[in-house]
């Protein structure tokens, strides 16, 4: 009987350890990431120092000052990353909003958890959508239709613009739809494309090769 108690005992912890494993784990704090297709752009925020971008995998953001992408906001949890509509942070990256179809979420920077709001967020920045210029200059073997704002690439294929937003500093931060991430000047209306993300959702292999991350697809 105490054999067959003790054995009882044994499974109910390992069910219970595996339980707490599976549901605490799935986000490592600090450490899980998704690397998505974040060609798709639904809305831009812009602070001082960073640009935000809403996508169909997640947000991504860019570091305007060091001239280089940040890791994705994608591994916190709270809200669901391919579902994000529009994005809002203020002049100074102490508060970050998101828009879902389930309604308004607070990113909260300590926990880096999302969490439900009851009301459309009130945020001050000094950034403005603005509408897409009638010209700009596209990068060598493209075009840009300024009348439908689309952009043209060398196959013949038209991109969108979604959103376009001048942060004050004399930037524009612009998205497209299916060719990610734009920045230009109000100097030159330069075109000037920052890549980002995966080709494709579809990974086949990794490598790590000293630092620099390979993804076969």
């Amino acid at each position: 009987m105490k054999n067959r108690n003790l054995v009882s005992l044994l499974l109910t912890l390992f069910l219970t350890l595996i339980t707490f494993s599976s549901t605490n784990a799935f986000y490592p704090r600090g450490q899980a990431v998704t690397f998505g297709e974040f060609t798709h752009i639904n809305y831009i925020a812009v602070s001082s120092t960073h640009a935000y971008f809403a996508t169909t995998r997640g947000i991504i953001r860019y570091n305007k000052a060091e001239k280089l992408w940040e890791n994705p906001l994608t591994g916190t949890e709270g809200m669901d990353h391919n579902d994000i509509l529009k994005v809002w942070v203020d002049d100074f990256d102490t508060r970050l909003y998101a828009q879902t179809s389930d309604g308004y979420f607070e990113y909260d920077i300590l926990l880096e958890k999302w969490y439900l709001m009851t009301s459309i967020p009130e945020v001050e920045n000094l950034s403005k959508h603005i509408k897409f210029p009638a010209v700009m200059y596209a990068p060598p073997l493209f075009n840009y239709d300024g009348y439908d704002k689309y952009l043209i690439d060398p196959h013949g294929r038209n991109f969108l613009f979604e959103d376009v937003v001048e942060d004050m500093q004399g930037n524009l931060w612009i998205g497209s739809w299916g060719y990610g991430v734009f920045s230009s000047n109000i100097s030159d209306y330069y075109l000037n494309p920052l890549p980002y993300g995966l080709i494709q959702d579809r990974v086949n292999a990794l490598y790590n090769d000293n630092g620099t991350l390979l993804i076969s697809g």
